[in-house]
């Protein structure tokens, strides 16, 4: 969808207070929609700009909803991308300690 793709695109510019704003509209859309696959994409996204904008507490929050939509769809394979972004997040926390 079109806010899917313009957070994609702000991420590729390195601009994710941007990118985080266009996947919270896309989860806000798919949440008002119910549509939980899409929803869950949206927040991993969401919790991977966080991350990069050092908001460990958003994208914690983020990946725990998201893992726990993947798992309930039966979706390993999101379940995995939420793992690593959840690995991710561990690093860099770590880093900052």
């Amino acid at each position: 969808d079109v806010l899917t793709e313009q957070g994609y695109a702000a991420v590729c510019l390195s601009d994710f207070a941007s990118a985080a704003t266009h996947y919270a509209e896309a989860a806000k859309l798919y949440r008002k929609l119910g549509d939980e696959r899409h929803l869950a994409d949206a927040l991993n996204n969401q919790g991977y700009a966080a991350l990069q904008l050092d908001d460990f507490a958003t994208a914690a929050k983020h990946c725990a909803e998201a893992a726990g939509l993947y798992r309930k769809l039966g979706d390993d394979e999101g379940v995995v991308r939420t793992r690593d972004l959840q690995a991710m997040l561990v690093r860099q926390q770590d880093g900052q300690n």
